[in-house]
């Protein structure tokens, strides 16, 4: 038997999915007797409900959250143009698109998270600050802004990780690619101010937006970047007698 399970996004993000399928799968083997499920894999997790996440939204501080974004966003007036080869087409209305996959070699991936470890990042801040550069370039300006995913799971809400919803957010990440200065000490301040601008996520793009001089039909910008580092387990079916 062949099961296709579809969600909408507005319910569910891709941790959560793990969570929903090792939920599942817990069941399953435990409803069936599988053979080769482990006992301790049958036992359906406490897991707390969405409902003390949006109970915790509601106790945020949404004036400091806003002022954060006041000064972030402070004097931003034109997008960031991602590079294109056509004019682009009135928004969800393009007719064409196309995926290009890079794998990067191991030799490099490895390199890169050695280096993030011994200089205190993080290998997305390393993306992040090559995205900023790239985009500084192409479109010929010192400061930029582009698009972060997070999480959204609040490290002060005990029991978030394993929660299932939608938590996912995506920031407004404005950079300053300036050329003074060394790469790391950059990279460094471009991770305290991730890190700064995490602690209000919740605050919603069309109030970020409102901040801004940006004209009323510009976004607030044209790509985003996504790190995607939430748990995956491929033997999760086999482990639970779902081969």
């Amino acid at each position: 038997m062949r099961v296709v399970w579809s969600f909408h996004h507005l319910i569910l993000d891709g941790w959560s999915l793990f969570h929903v399928l090792s939920d599942v799968f817990a069941g399953h083997a435990r409803i069936t007797g599988a053979p080769g499920a482990d006992d301790s894999l049958t036992a359906r997790p406490d897991r707390r409900p969405y409902r003390d996440y949006v109970a915790w939204l509601r106790e945020r501080d949404t004036v400091e959250a806003e002022q954060h974004w006041r000064d972030r966003l402070l004097g931003l007036s034109e997008t960031t143009p991602l590079p294109y080869d056509r004019e682009p087409r009135e928004s969800h209305r393009a007719e064409s698109t196309d995926a290009v996959r890079v794998t990067v070699p191991e030799v490099t991936s490895r390199a890169l998270e050695d280096l993030a470890r011994a200089e205190g990042l993080t290998v997305n801040t390393l993306v992040q600050g090559a995205w900023a550069v790239l985009l500084s370039r192409q479109a010929g300006r010192a400061d930029v802004v582009f698009g972060t995913t997070v999480s959204g799971r609040p490290p002060e809400l005990p029991g978030a990780e394993d929660m299932a919803g939608l938590f996912i957010s995506t920031l407004p990440t404005r950079v300053a690619v300036a050329g003074e200065g060394t790469l790391l000490d950059w990279l460094r301040d471009l991770q305290r101010g991730q890190s700064e601008d995490r602690r209000f996520d919740h605050v919603p793009l069309t109030r970020m937006k409102a901040f801004t001089e940006l004209p009323e039909r510009a976004a607030l910008f044209d790509s985003i970047v996504v790190f995607e580092n939430y748990p995956v387990d491929d033997d999760l079916a086999a482990a639970h007698g779902c081969d």
